[in-house]
């Protein structure tokens, strides 16, 4: 089935007339048409890593119907065929770190259900998994990281709880295995978690979205033992969902931005230096905002957010450097849950990719700032008829092709079959895509 017409958006999506809207912007990112990846059922987060030591960057999807897909990636922003692997339970988050210490990223999965769990999944160094233990967590994990809480050279993994305890530790052995749950105490319940040092210590502590519980973001310093001190709670807007941390202001001090999925905003809190963050600055986004990422989108040295939405569409917002954004601009016509930036076409612009839970797909967007042309990316425009096929291939950045026609068992007469070449391809700009039409059932 073709997906939905790209309406009021230009190949471009972030077309250079948007630049009217906000007077003296700095130049907005352009992003490609997306390059569509075919993942499980309900694919909630998304994590990209060179899982097979190829040097380009692949992605990996946490299916919360059916376990976990990896896609490796060409580097030219396209991806190849899933290869799927089955976890203990249904993840809804996916982080990729080595916990073995053999160079190779494993992937680490936590799920909400079964009373909170986690999986790794064990890499043989060329992309392959294999299972390796579960650990009931005792936290209904809608998320989860990885850094060396206690100071012992190897990673652990930390999950974010929506019970009692808003933060569960598990601390990494070395050899792809997990020791004893540890639960912070005295929490709100969280839903996002992401780990930096805050205060300069040397230490990992840790900064919690809390969106049942008070509509607040939570920092916690850790102790440097694999425990952390008591929370501190900062207001942010209606129902804070994802949480990152950065340096926004260039001032060498990691800074808060958290997701505020009611009120359609992100919370910027900027970080004192010592732990503690200064009062809240609030930006319009878009519409049920749920991950966010920060890269430098527009390449102006200054660091941007992206953030995609479960309701409406992913945003970019340029930031001026010193923690405020300008207006917020959509990419396309896409509800998505998981978010994650990487160069995919090693081109050295940071791209976007996000889930898409409801197709399911994960889907890339090729940063092209500063370029003539997008890249050229195949759409799926299945049973489409011919004249809406044509318009589906110059949305992609294409030149229609050749008109071709074969018989198809499941594509209706006179209606399209998909593009040659395949769907989620990436040609160089202008390319030609040609159409392949249904004669119908060979008789």
């Amino acid at each position: 089935m073709a997906r939905p017409r790209l309406v009021a958006v230009a190949p471009a999506f972030l077309a250079a007339a948007a630049l009217a809207g906000d007077a003296g912007a700095a130049t907005e990112p352009r992003f490609s048409a997306p390059v569509e990846a075919f993942v499980g059922r309900l694919p909630f987060r998304l994590v990209a890593a060179d899982l097979n030591a190829d040097g380009k960057p692949d992605l990996a999807t946490a299916d919360n119907g059916a376990g976990v897909s990896v896609m490796l990636g060409n580097g030219d922003g396209s991806l190849r065929p899933r290869a799927s692997y089955q976890t203990s339970a249904k993840p809804a988050d996916i982080a990729a770190a080595d916990l073995s210490g053999d160079g190779k990223p494993e992937l680490i999965t936590a799920s909400v259900d079964h009373g909170g769990s986690v999986t790794v999944l064990l890499n043989d160094g060329a992309g392959r998994f294999r299972r390796g233990e579960d650990y009931p967590s005792g936290a209904t994990a809608p998320a989860v990281a990885t850094a060396d809480v206690n100071g012992d050279g190897l990673l652990d993994v930390l999950t974010a709880n929506l019970g009692r305890s808003d933060l569960v530790v598990l601390l990494g052995l070395g050899d792809g295995r997990l020791g004893a749950v540890h639960a912070v105490s005295g929490g709100d319940g969280a839903v996002d978690v992401d780990v930096g040092d805050l205060n300069g210590d040397g230490r990992v502590d840790v900064a919690l979205a809390t969106a049942h519980h008070g509509d607040a973001v939570t920092v916690r310093l850790g102790n440097g033992d694999g425990t952390f001190g008591p929370k501190r709670a900062y207001k942010a807007g209606a129902d804070p969902d994802g949480v990152a941390l950065a340096d926004l202001n260039h001032d060498g001090k990691l800074d808060l931005t958290v997701t505020n999925a009611e009120g359609g905003s992100v919370s910027v809190f900027l970080g004192v230096g010592d732990g503690t963050f200064g009062a809240e600055i609030r930006h319009r986004m878009t519409r049920v905002p749920e991950a966010v990422v920060v890269a430098d989108f527009n390449a102006d040295g200054h660091p941007d957010i992206a953030t995609s939405s479960i309701s409406w569409a992913p945003a970019v917002a340029i930031g001026r450097g010193d923690g405020t954004f300008r207006k917020a601009r959509t990419i396309d016509w896409l509800y998505a849950q998981g978010a994650v930036a990487a160069d995919f076409n090693l081109d050295g612009r940071p791209d976007l990719a996000f889930t898409a839970p409801e197709t399911p797909e994960a889907t890339v967007y090729l940063n092209w700032t500063g370029l003539s042309a997008p890249p050229c990316v195949a759409l799926n425009f299945k049973d489409a008829r011919l004249p809406t096929a044509k318009q589906y291939v110059r949305d992609g950045g294409c030149r229609v092709g050749r008109v071709r026609y074969s018989f198809s068992r499941s594509v209706r007469k006179n209606r399209a079959i998909g593009p040659r070449p395949a769907i989620g391809s990436v040609l160089p700009p202008r390319s030609r895509v040609d159409i392949v039409m249904s004669r119908g059932r060979r008789h």
